[in-house]
């Protein structure tokens, strides 16, 4: 089994110059985007104080690329995640985000082995519209109560909100959201890894 390397140091000078000490050249940050886009472990560090700043200086290369018309986070996500920061939401979104874009990893490798194959997207019975949809049902479910996208209880006696799921299922009370989403995750990762 071969070892894991190291990452690559990009330090960043006071002049906001940023340098990658593994080709001894000075980069930008379009640079340090092609290296993520690449799959190379990298670490930006500022020279001055050792500190790590590789999460601000991958914030920018977002912002820059969300600016140049390159638009990938619609609005509404953007602002969900701004509402989870010091709620509830704050400690489990990390995890949701990752294994969301794990599974949309695998089912974009699978939908793309299917399309160079010819034959239809390899999740039996869900096309993209159907993904999509439990896609954003998911992020509705997760932020809805943390975030007041949904109506409170007026009173303590009225009936509870329920919501169909995406999938025809049952309705989906707000106290269950949080099963309702490990289950449909665990279902589509099963679908993927039985393929």
């Amino acid at each position: 089994m071969s070892e894991k390397q190291d990452p690559i140091i990009i330090k960043r000078y006071s002049s906001r110059r940023l340098y990658n000490t593994a080709t001894s050249t000075y980069v930008t940050t379009d640079d340090i985007a092609e290296l993520v886009r690449q799959n190379i472990d990298l670490q930006i560090i500022d020279s001055k104080t050792g500190e790590d700043i590789t999460r601000n200086i991958l914030l920018q290369i977002i912002s820059e690329q969300e600016r140049d018309n390159e638009t990938v986070l619609p609005i509404n996500i953007l602002k969900d995640v701004i509402r989870a920061y010091n709620t509830q939401a704050e400690s489990m979104l990390p995890d949701f985000l990752e294994q969301s874009f794990q599974l949309y990893k695998e089912q974009q490798e699978q939908i793309l082995s299917g399309l160079s194959k010819n034959i239809p997207p390899a999740i039996p019975g869900m096309n993209m519209t159907d993904w999509q949809n439990t896609q954003r049902h998911l992020l509705d479910t997760m932020f809805g109560g943390w975030m007041g996208k949904t109506e409170k209880k007026s009173t303590e006696d009225a009936p509870e909100k329920t919501e169909p799921s995406s999938a025809g299922e049952t309705p989906v009370t707000e106290e269950s959201d949080l099963d309702e989403i490990k289950k449909q995750l665990a279902a589509l990762q099963t679908k993927i890894a039985n393929m």
